[in-house]
């Protein structure tokens, strides 16, 4: 990741050209966002993969996957 790259610009490059993101570079961008309040994601939230050449890569969304919704501060379901 090059510093001068916001976190969601790297992530939508590595979508839109299909190139995986390493585990470093994965945790350097989590690592880099500011937190957020609980109230803030409280709700349903729709997600999407980020290529990473993980074996697992691509099965959230073979299975339909969405997203996760947060209820509270302690519960959060997939959907």
């Amino acid at each position: 990741m090059q510093t001068t790259d916001s976190p969601s610009t790297v992530i939508d490059q590595a979508i839109a050209h299909n190139s995986p993101l390493s585990t470093t570079e994965a945790l350097a961008i989590y690592d880099s966002l500011d937190p957020v309040d609980v109230a803030f994601m409280i709700g349903r939230w729709q997600g999407q993969g980020v290529p990473s050449n993980h074996p697992m890569d691509g099965l959230l969304e073979a299975g339909n996957w969405y997203g996760k919704e947060f209820i509270d501060a302690i519960r959060s379901i997939p959907c």
